[in-house]
């Protein structure tokens, strides 16, 4: 079974799209802020096909989270924004 990290922080989003997901088969689990995704992230027993990425959280910023996820390597992420533009630091 694939799992699915799902980093938003607004609860209701986050829950409804654990439960799509779920019904359909997929493993998931939720963190709610980009600190949270981080320590996820960094467990080694942790191994995810998909990251659904929301980029603005409490703690690190979501654009922090995804610079971590691409120095480790090559992990699928969607990214899940009301953002209208990239800021590129």
């Amino acid at each position: 079974m694939q799992k699915i990290l799902i980093v938003e922080d607004d609860t209701n989003i986050n829950n409804l799209l654990q439960e799509a997901l779920s019904k359909e088969g997929y493993s998931c689990e939720q963190a709610f802020s980009g600190t949270e995704a981080k320590l996820l992230l960094n467990m080694q027993e942790h191994s995810y096909a998909l990251v659904l990425l929301d980029l603005m959280l409490p703690g690190i910023p979501g654009e922090a989270v995804l610079e971590e996820i691409r120095k480790k390597g090559n992990l699928q992420v969607i990214v899940l924004t009301a953002k209208d533009s990239w800021m590129k630091r």
